[in-house]
């Protein structure tokens, strides 16, 4: 089965509104059960409260829509653009297939900082939409 064909997302970077709309090719199953996964790695890191890094992002920062990118050019890696109902961005995070814990991108908490060439393939836009999810949790 295929997924659509047309995605807009919007991603504020700095101090700026971007909007990003690009025509997505359509998606096999496997690519999103490689975002369920993705997504659901903010269920594993342990924040110093003892309280699993996906509750914090819920309960304290008022998390709902987690985006799922896949870097153009680092075909393991992806990132996960964290944000508020409004929009507002919490955090960004990058999983690589075989990472234990997803890695710091940008206004992170509870794991370590990624690597300087993730951070700035995020920043450079390195990256495409694959889907966005509103749980950690979802199917």
């Amino acid at each position: 089965m295929k997924f659509g064909l047309l995605a807009a997302l919007f991603f504020t970077l700095g101090t700026g509104l971007i909007t990003v709309a690009q025509d997505v090719q359509a998606r096999s199953w496997n690519e999103h059960d490689r975002a369920v996964y993705v997504v659901s790695t903010l269920n594993a890191p342990v924040c110093p409260s003892g309280e699993q890094l996906s509750t914090v992002l819920w309960q304290r920062d008022k998390a709902r829509i987690f985006a799922v990118l896949k870097s153009k050019t680092d075909a393991g890696l992806y990132y996960i653009a964290v944000r508020r109902a409004d929009h507002h961005l919490v955090g960004v995070y990058a999983y690589r297939f075989g990472w234990k814990l997803p890695q710091g991108v940008k206004k992170s908490r509870c794991v370590a900082l990624a690597s300087s060439p993730i951070v700035t393939g995020f920043k450079n836009h390195d990256f495409r939409w694959v889907e966005s999810f509103h749980t950690t949790y979802p199917s």
